[in-house]
């Protein structure tokens, strides 16, 4: 069967034929295929243990009644980039008399440290008029594993997980996945294993150790070396 002629342009000019390509099944093999990203992965927790990440600040706050960012004014020269939980947003627009004796006076505030994109934030759960009796205000107080670490700047990666197992089906949800915080001022004989940590906010928006206690030492399970086969001699 003949091929009809391509459709001329609109000039008159004949269309010229489209190449015709075709991929070879080997060029498509070697094309690199996307791993899944890597799940993080923690020892069995001791019972002993309680994951924990939060935080206690004294201070005003900032906010315009748009969206969930806000200013949480510490000192007279020291603020912090903070955001409103949704029941937090919806209290102080049902009672704005609330906020602005917020605006005006300062409360003990209650947050989870989070990092978005590498830089420190503080997600706003409530207030009261007095500090929490475990916690020292200006102080974030972090309890999770460290696996790793570098002595060249003194960094510590904490991972902090739940306290709980996640519901069936849940466990890809954020608020069930892993949480690392970085922080700065690794002590000295660090070693993995869960571990408390007191932290203060430096005026560069990170977290610098203040005090540390080990909780429980990591010690990995010893791995079975395999045996050699045992083979039969014979004896004349």
């Amino acid at each position: 069967m003949a091929t009809p002629p391509p459709s001329p342009l609109p000039s008159g000019r004949p269309r010229p034929a489209r190449p015709i390509t075709r991929s070879s099944p080997a060029a498509s093999r070697s094309r690199p295929s996307r791993k899944p990203p890597r799940r993080t992965e923690l020892p069995p927790k001791p019972d002993s243990v309680t994951y924990r990440a939060v935080a206690c600040f004294q201070g005003s706050l900032a906010w315009d009644q748009q969206g969930e960012t806000a200013t949480l004014q510490i000192t007279d020269n020291h603020s912090l980039n903070v955001a409103l939980s949704g029941l937090v947003q919806a209290t102080l627009q049902r009672h704005p008399q609330q906020l602005q004796q917020l605006m005006q006076t300062p409360h003990y505030w209650v947050s989870w440290p989070l990092q978005r994109h590498k830089h420190l934030q503080f997600w706003l759960r409530g207030w009261q008029n007095q500090a929490p009796a475990d916690l020292q205000a200006g102080r974030v107080r972090i309890c999770g594993f460290v696996k790793s670490w570098k002595d060249q700047n003194g960094a510590v990666q904490v991972w902090i997980g739940r306290n709980e197992a996640a519901p069936p089906g849940q466990i890809d949800k954020p608020a069930w996945k892993i949480k690392r915080l970085q922080l700065r001022g690794a002590p000295e004989q660090l070693r993995p294993g869960w571990w408390q940590f007191d932290c203060e906010v430096t005026r560069y928006g990170q977290l610098r150790i203040v005090e540390a206690e080990l909780l429980v030492p990591f010690r990995p399970k010893p791995r079975r070396r395999s045996q050699p086969p045992v083979t039969a001699t014979r004896s004349d």
